[in-house]
């Protein structure tokens, strides 16, 4: 993100916690925060809330040019349960071909 406001980009940042995003940028180099936009997001959360959070994006600027997806989760050291298993491969696999078709 550093990088591309560097260069003139404007950037829009998603999280799944909007204070833990916010605080990230707040505490990061980046010297032209006006050039950033802070927006929760978690694939998770159903096909209509996330198009609402697009066009809520797409508001900001206008149009969006490039999109990285880096939605994913990570479970270390605990014992995967069923459960557990099937929301880590939902979010990291499944939830973006959902939402394309």
């Amino acid at each position: 993100m550093t990088h591309a406001v560097a260069r003139g980009d404007r950037v829009i940042a998603t999280a799944r916690s909007l204070e833990k995003l916010e605080k990230s940028i707040a505490e990061s180099d980046i010297k032209d925060v006006d050039r950033v936009r802070a927006l929760q997001l978690d694939v998770t959360d159903g096909e209509e809330k996330v198009k609402a959070q697009i066009d809520e994006a797409v508001g900001f600027w206008g149009r969006i040019d490039v999109l990285v997806n880096n939605a994913g989760m990570v479970i270390l050291a605990i014992p995967l349960k069923k459960v557990s298993y099937t929301s880590l491969q939902d979010t990291d696999f499944q939830d973006l071909w959902k939402k394309e078709g």
